[in-house]
């Protein structure tokens, strides 16, 4: 439909001020309630996304805690770090060990050149002709390097690292002023088994001595971890031991000698434990907290919070506080519900974890605190996290879960409000051309009778 506007002139009348007017008044009455309403609904919806991002995160928090892995972590403690590390897997078993004895390090084989046949630069003399070979035996494996050009000491040992067979080839600047450049080679695997031996050596280097005056010199020897645990003793090829005791895997690092002993303790990780627990609530205490605040109502505008006098958060709060407060059956009876563990339920429906208790329950009763919260298929006792975890899946679902019900419901509303909404100010924008028409037409009908006013008015 076009725009114009009424010129007013005869009349003297701003009919743009008061079609503006008018048209505010219809908006008013008209269009404002149902953006009103399509606003208040759009706010339920934002909540109520919010509150189900925060139902998920304690779902994922539920499912940690219902999982036997969960609890199983170990820890494992030493006496001295300088002298070994250890960790300790689910599977270990806790108690005291003593690691004692330390008298030697796994260590690798290292050889170089002697120094008769030490080179001046690395980069420019030939340290393997073109067609010769470099042969050697590492960790019972033999390698070949044929030289397919003349080959630098530097090309050479690239050539030896290509080559991937269990040694590492570098070159060393001994400081000699005349020939300073040596070639070393270091067993890629430590122990006593994993020795390099020179099988021919057609270089300069002439490292398996076939001139007479060449041959190598042992920088470190190979050798086997020697320590022993709780009185046994043990050799080992590598300083990281994983199956000496089950579950643990500690690494020596300083060879300490005869008659020292030092104490690895494995215990369960009551810490990591205790912070799975506090995620729990913490994430439980997230829900209360956004469904309090969003749930009140203005007496003076006289309006209610998005959540307000909704039935389903209600339903929310009842069903997760009826799992938090209710007890176990089939657990011992100092140890079937939260509250016997530290867990305490406030009068605004948010939990508080006093740790010093669950901290001793973790302590004095751990297997009972871990039935407790998981789901344990030998006994098939439901442990708190795990109907936590129910409760919340079904809340949640995807499909048919409650809080995704309810936020369909509320988009078909949005989306009704929409429509009124479209139809509304498109029969507003009507309303609006027909003023124009109208008031046109009168404008019009004045100027006629003003012009016959003014011709009589002359006779």
């Amino acid at each position: 439909m076009s725009n114009f506007t009424v010129s007013g002139l005869s009349s003297g009348i701003d009919y743009a001020a008061l079609i503006e007017q008018l048209v505010t008044i219809r908006r008013q009455r008209n269009l404002q309630p149902l953006q009103d309403k399509k606003s208040t609904y759009q706010s339920k919806l934002t909540e109520y996304g919010t509150l189900e991002s925060k139902l998920k995160s304690m779902e994922s928090a539920a499912d940690a805690l219902r999982k036997s892995s969960t609890f199983d972590v170990k820890k494992a403690e030493v006496q001295d770090d300088t002298i070994f590390t250890a960790s300790a897997s689910s599977g270990a078993l806790t108690g005291n060990y003593v690691i004692s004895d330390i008298t030697a390090l796994a260590q690798a084989h290292k050889i170089t050149n002697v120094d008769a046949k030490s080179l001046a630069d690395k980069d420019t003399t030939t340290a393997l002709a073109n067609g010769n070979t470099f042969q050697f035996t590492a960790n019972g494996s033999q390698t070949t390097v044929t030289a397919t050009s003349n080959l630098t000491l530097e090309e050479l040992v690239t050539e030896i690292n290509n080559a991937a067979g269990g040694v590492t080839a570098t070159i060393i600047n001994d400081g000699d002023a005349t020939n300073p450049y040596r070639i070393v080679l270091t067993s890629d695997t430590t122990g006593s088994s994993g020795g390099i031996t020179i099988d021919q050596d057609q270089s300069v280097l002439d490292l398996d001595n076939s001139s007479g005056t060449g041959g190598t010199t042992t920088l470190q020897t190979a050798q086997d971890a020697s320590f022993k645990v709780d009185g046994l003793s043990i050799t080992k090829s590598s300083n990281t031991v994983t199956d000496v005791l089950e579950g643990v895997t500690f690494t020596l690092k300083k060879a300490a000698g005869t008659g020292n002993s030092y104490t690895l303790t494995v215990s369960n990780d009551t810490d990591a434990i205790k912070s799975n627990i506090k995620t729990m609530i913490d994430a439980y205490n997230e829900i209360i907290n956004h469904i309090n605040s969003n749930s009140g109502y203005d007496t003076e505008q006289n309006k209610g919070q998005p959540l307000f006098n909704e039935s389903l958060t209600r339903s929310v709060k009842r069903r997760l506080s009826a799992v938090i407060t209710a007890g176990i059956s089939g657990l011992s009876p100092d140890t079937k519900a939260l509250s016997q563990v530290g867990v305490e339920t406030g009068k605004d429906g948010t939990l508080t974890l006093d740790e010093s208790v669950l901290s001793s329950k973790l302590t004095s009763d751990f297997a009972d605190v871990r039935a407790l919260f998981i789901d344990d298929s030998e006994t098939s006792i439901e442990g708190v996290a795990k109907k936590l975890y129910d409760e919340l899946d079904d809340i949640t679902d995807f499909s048919d879960g409650s809080v995704t019900i309810r936020k369909k419901g509320i988009q078909k509303v949005i989306d009704r409000y929409t429509a009124e909404i479209i139809d509304v100010e498109q029969e507003i924008e009507d309303y609006e051309q027909d003023l124009k028409v109208r008031f046109a037409a009168l404008e019009s009908l004045l100027s006629v009778m003003s012009s016959q006013s003014s011709y009589l008015l002359s006779i």
